[in-house]
């Protein structure tokens, strides 16, 4: 169960571990997590408050952009989660935004191994598959070929997403057993590339 959507605040947050805990009495083996955001200014606190007051299983999280800006997010929620023992997940932007196009296929591909590079085992489709009630952040779905139906015709990106999704299945059992503690970019050096070659 997932208790919520990006809380703003602290205050928002233990309202929603309220709730966590609430399904927690009535499910106990129920699998129940936050999802998180990258703008509260508070995140940090609302990470360390999941971390050691909920019972969540599974830190969570979201952030659609592709600017490089991202990596810091993915390190602070890998960090969280190997604080705190909890396997991290991610929401994968499937849905066209204001002003941009579909995702690409090597855009699809750069969200899911990016995630994986950092240690995320666990991945979402943002499908939006729903009327969009005017929000101002989705102008279209990516994966059919109209909202509302989840009957409506399947885009070329569906084909692209079930095909990252068969190979994050088999890269899982991997995934699961190691453990990503830092990514470097080290750039070679003519020496190093003579070695290579060598």
């Amino acid at each position: 169960y997932q208790i919520g959507d990006e809380p703003a605040a602290m205050a928002a947050l233990v309202q929603m571990a309220q709730g966590l805990a609430a399904v927690r009495a009535h499910d106990p083996d129920a699998l129940v997590y936050v999802n998180f955001s990258v703008a509260p200014d508070e995140l940090a606190d609302m990470l360390e408050y999941y971390g050691t007051t909920t019972s969540g299983d599974v830190i969570s999280y979201d952030r659609y952009s592709r600017s490089n800006s991202t990596y810091n997010s993915l390190e602070q929620f890998r960090a969280a989660g190997l604080r705190f023992g909890l396997p991290y997940w991610a929401y994968l932007r499937s849905y066209r935004g204001p002003g941009s196009t579909d995702s690409s296929p090597s855009d699809m591909r750069w969200d899911v191994y990016r995630h994986a590079t950092y240690g995320f085992t666990g991945y979402s489709w943002f499908v939006y598959q729903m009327t969009l009630n005017n929000d101002p952040f989705i102008e279209g779905v990516s994966l059919f070929a109209q909202t509302g139906d989840f009957a409506a015709g399947k885009t070329p990106a569906f084909a692209v997403a079930s095909g990252l999704n068969v190979e994050l299945v088999n890269l899982g059992r991997t995934l699961t057993q190691r453990t990503s503690t830092d990514v470097r970019y080290v750039a070679a050096t003519n020496s190093d590339i003579g070695k290579a070659i060598a």
